[in-house]
């Protein structure tokens, strides 16, 4: 079971651009399992990663804008 972490990514969107058009557009496809396993493994990676950074700030009085 994984930790939560607040805050925690909620929701994501993946954009994609063709070859024969240079728009950005909204990949509507469903993410097959084995490779949404991956990519939810890989959000988890990023809130660790900012959870940790959130608490170095904070032990330090750092904000995110300076």
């Amino acid at each position: 079971m994984a930790i939560e972490f607040e805050p925690h990514i909620v929701a994501t969107l993946i954009h994609i651009e063709w070859s024969d058009n240079p728009k950005m557009v909204l990949l509507e496809e469903e993410m097959p399992d084995d490779l949404r396993q991956h990519w939810d493994d890989w959000l988890h990676e990023i809130e660790i990663e900012r959870a940790t950074v959130t608490d170095i700030h904070d032990k330090h009085g750092v904000s995110w804008s300076d």
